[in-house]
């Protein structure tokens, strides 16, 4: 997750200090990994 946001410093900062964007941004994360995985599966 770090490595993802390391170029963004004020997205970086955000997720280490506010714990409801931490989650947020994780879901999303988590989210997008899941959708490509469902359409990899289908090719």
């Amino acid at each position: 997750m770090n490595t993802l946001m390391f170029t963004q410093t004020g997205i970086f900062k955000k997720y280490s200090k506010d714990k409801v964007f931490k989650k947020r941004y994780q879901e999303f994360i988590f989210d997008l990994l899941w959708s490509q995985r469902g359409a990899e599966g289908e090719r």
